[in-house]
């Protein structure tokens, strides 16, 4: 048994919080440093802790939330990562979350073709996250990388993301 798995029981078992325990979490997030956090954050092994722990960190503004976000948005819903991307825009990581919406959006659209509505969607988002320079310039080159997908260019069209 690696010494790691007790840690990951006692995790996994925190998927069901109290609001008491949810408070303490809040609490070492703010009182922590980064290298703290970072080391902490490696014990997070599910997408249910990853969320405590996401918001706790959102809440107090801390950068190591976007190496959770990073780490596990390829398990997330798209109306999870829409809300995250604003969160993150809000303490000022609008780079950070055009990035990890991205991913998400290669990872569907490369999936299959039914994903595109959900890419659209967060494609959305990510307008709203950056300036309109920005959208520009992000939008361009992913057309282009992207121009071999009529159906999604088509889409991209329709809703104005263009």
């Amino acid at each position: 048994m690696e010494a790691e798995e007790p840690i990951n029981v006692a995790l996994d078992m925190m998927s069901h919080f109290s609001q008491e325990t949810y408070e303490r979490i809040k609490l070492f997030v703010e009182k922590s440093d980064e290298a703290m956090l970072r080391e902490v954050i490696e014990y997070a092994h599910n997408v249910s802790i990853a969320r405590i722990f996401i918001d706790a960190l959102l809440g107090s503004g801390k950068r190591p939330a976007v190496w959770l976000l990073e780490k596990f948005a390829s398990n997330m819903g798209k109306e999870e990562i829409k809300s995250y991307a604003m969160k993150l825009k809000d303490v000022g990581a609008s780079e950070e979350a055009l990035k990890i919406c991205h991913e998400w959006v290669s990872d569907l659209i490369n999936r299959s073709y039914v994903y595109y509505d959900d890419a659209i969607d967060v494609l959305g988002t990510m307008k709203r996250v950056c300036d309109e320079a920005e959208w520009r310039a992000y939008s361009s080159a992913f057309r282009e990388a992207n121009k071999g997908k009529r159906k999604l260019m088509e889409k991209m069209r329709s809703n104005d993301l263009v």
